[in-house]
């Protein structure tokens, strides 16, 4: 059995049924919540699909999902590349990879580019009714992109970091020296700045 079928089922051996009511029925226990229930249930239709597969077949398809071509797998396996895709493209070992699939995306959850949607579906649907929120969704969607709008100031911040060994500091890092003073008048002080070169 390969590797991962067998983590997924030392998943499953876990002695949930010997669990007291109050345990199994906690609703904040992350074990009760919709993604748990939906994440053992795609485990069982691995497990299901594996077992229908025979184990030469089911290394083929791990291998295949690390990465590895069908020359490779071929020659790990010492099995001719044209079987390994004959056998990639059965009924079974197909379902058995989307399966995997399927459980990996679960695993690792949206990627920036499902959240951007998930945020632009937001802010299309309340753009009549609440347009705060679209204009909430609108400015995530920047920032996860990188495109900031201008600050209170009028002007974009960017941050730029230099390498110090690459390009250590110099005199044109150091900022002068400032003065201040300060001028009373009868009505109001005035606060002049500047440098101490002028």
């Amino acid at each position: 059995m390969s590797q991962e079928l067998t983590d997924i089922l030392e998943d499953f051996m876990v002695g949930e049924e010997d669990l007291p009511p109050e345990c199994l029925l906690d609703p904040y226990h992350p074990q009760n919540h919709q993604f748990y229930e939906d994440l053992n249930h795609i485990k069982r239709q691995i497990l299901a699909t594996g077992n229908k597969v025979k184990p030469h077949k089911r290394e083929a398809v791990r291998l295949y999902r690390t990465g590895m071509s069908n020359k490779d797998i071929g020659q790990k396996l010492d099995i001719g590349p044209a079987t390994i895709a004959k056998w990639l493209n059965e009924p079974e070992c197909k379902r058995l990879r989307a399966l995997c699939d399927h459980l990996q995306m679960l695993n690792d959850g949206p990627n920036a580019d499902h959240r951007k949607n998930i945020l632009y579906r937001i802010a299309i649907d309340n753009t009549q009714k609440k347009p705060r929120v679209t204009i909430a969704a609108i400015q995530e969607i920047n920032r996860m992109s990188g495109t900031y709008g201008a600050d209170a100031g009028g002007s974009n911040v960017v941050n730029i970091q230099i390498n110090g060994e690459l390009f250590p500091r110099g005199k044109l890092d150091t900022l002068p020296e400032t003065y201040e003073s300060r001028v009373v008048d009868s009505a109001d002080t005035k606060v002049f700045k500047g440098n101490l070169d002028v």
